[in-house]
């Protein structure tokens, strides 16, 4: 990715989050959701990003697992670094 191949980072995260699901992995689910976000905030696509590391978040907070929840807690306060939203 960081030659600026986004589609086919995103077709690697997207193939990672597939097996994931398959396996019911909670945690690599979040982790896919939340790689998939970091490339669509590379591109600038804040919609796809938000919604990405909200479902990342979303099954971190269940897992309760600080480790991985603070990753997707730093990527949504980055993306709100960028937006200027700094009251969120």
């Amino acid at each position: 990715m960081r030659e600026g191949d986004y589609k086919g980072a995103l077709e690697g995260f997207f193939k990672a989050l597939e097996h994931e699901e398959e396996i019911d992995n909670q945690r690599g689910i979040a982790e896919a959701y939340n790689n998939i976000g970091v490339v669509y905030y590379h591109q600038r696509n804040v919609p796809k990003t938000l919604e990405y590391f909200e479902k990342s978040i979303v099954i971190e907070e269940k897992l309760n697992q600080p480790d991985i929840l603070k990753k997707g807690y730093n990527n949504l306060g980055a993306l709100y670094d960028y937006q200027k939203n700094y009251n969120k």
